[in-house]
């Protein structure tokens, strides 16, 4: 929320580790070592979500040519965990010239993770270890045909205003804050407002799934891919904060599993979403060459033996409390009882307080 304001705006910016993100030179393809495998993975919408494309008017939800399902792009889900792995691990921010890291010598987790595209140099890639494929839909709580359509205002991030974007990108991260009563429609406009685009978002309880494979990946990268997934399942946070139902201020505690935030409309509520890793299977190091054959060397984990291979594997991640991951979990948990409303200034209010400053998390 602004500084003395008593509504809540819908993103914050949380803080990163001073310095530039730590860099060392990857590990290459050739010489096989970490861990290979799959995991299959299954998404819930726990609010409404549209990874969208624009048909006439109204954007709807993007499907798969070869099914004509309602399919998230391997692309977009990559892009929101690397956006947690840029936070967990302090990675680069691909999006700044001056902190996007700049030579195939000297690559963030992020980078050595994903992959890596040197800008204006010839040759200069890197593969990176994981490869997220694109998540089907598998049911709905409601057929297609009867999603709604909602009209709506959205406009583009404005970094200009010095106020609510302060320092250079590197020094923080843009996040939003969950809305658990969207559970179908986005927040409509503001009064006296025009609605500039309409949307067709599938609603909550909606269930996607897709794979990721990961290659050579070193254990402790495998334990932060495996975090950025699943994230955490019971946080809590105490948060200051006007009570619209009161009419004052007041501390109240927040708490429920940490939940991402994935494609359109997110100022309006929508995109949250929580992963789950239903099944894995694995090969450690140079087993999968061994002489008794890749069947015999592979792991498959389902069940609790998965869940406490989980649980091993993230408890350093989990363990966290720098002030980046205080702030992280703050905006992550999803609290299905959470009496929050949110809003945007108008414009008649950033005209008079253009100085005004976002409150601290």
């Amino acid at each position: 929320m602004p500084v003395g304001e008593e509504f809540w705006n819908p993103y914050r910016l949380i803080p990163m580790p001073k310095g530039q993100p730590p860099r060392k030179e990857p590990q290459y393809h050739h010489r096989p070592r970490g861990s290979s495998g799959t995991l299959w993975c299954r998404l819930e919408a726990k609010t409404a979500l549209l990874v969208s494309k624009q048909e006439g008017t109204v954007n709807t939800f993007w499907k798969s040519k070869r099914t004509n399902k309602p399919t998230i792009p391997g692309t977009s889900l990559m892009g929101m965990l690397r956006s947690v792995v840029e936070i967990v691990g302090h990675g680069c921010a691909i999006t700044s010239r001056s902190d996007a890291c700049q030579s195939i010598g000297g690559l963030c987790v992020a980078c050595r993770m994903f992959g890596w595209v040197g800008q204006g140099q010839r040759d200069a890639l890197y593969r990176g270890h994981v490869n997220i494929g694109d998540g089907e839909m598998d049911s709905t709580p409601t057929p297609e045909a009867r999603w709604q359509k909602a009209d709506v205002y959205l406009s583009r991030p404005r970094p200009t205003h010095a106020s609510f974007y302060p320092g250079p990108k590197s020094a923080y991260r843009k996040l939003y804050h969950h809305q658990p009563h969207c559970k179908q429609d986005p927040a409509p406009p503001l009064r006296g407002v025009r609605a500039n685009t309409s949307l067709k978002p599938a609603p909550a309880g909606t269930i996607f799934t897709f794979q990721v494979r990961f290659r050579d990946l070193p254990d402790k990268l495998l334990g932060l891919l495996l975090y950025a997934l699943v994230l955490e399942e019971e946080c809590q946070a105490t948060l200051t904060g006007w009570d619209e139902e009161i009419g004052q201020k007041r501390k109240f505690e927040i708490r429920g599993p940490l939940c991402h935030k994935l494609g359109q409309g997110k100022p309006l509520g929508l995109g949250s979403c929580k992963v789950e890793i239903e099944k894995a299977r694995f090969s450690a190091g140079l087993s999968r060459y061994a002489p008794e054959g890749l069947a015999k060397a592979r792991k498959i984990l389902e069940g609790d033996e998965l869940d406490n291979w989980i649980r091993g594997k993230t408890e350093p991640y989990r363990g966290l409390e720098t002030k980046t991951m205080q702030a992280f979990r703050k905006m992550t948990i999803f609290d299905a009882d959470d009496p929050r409303k949110f809003r945007y200034p108008s414009l008649n209010w950033f005209s008079a307080n253009p100085n005004r400053k976002l409150k601290p998390l």
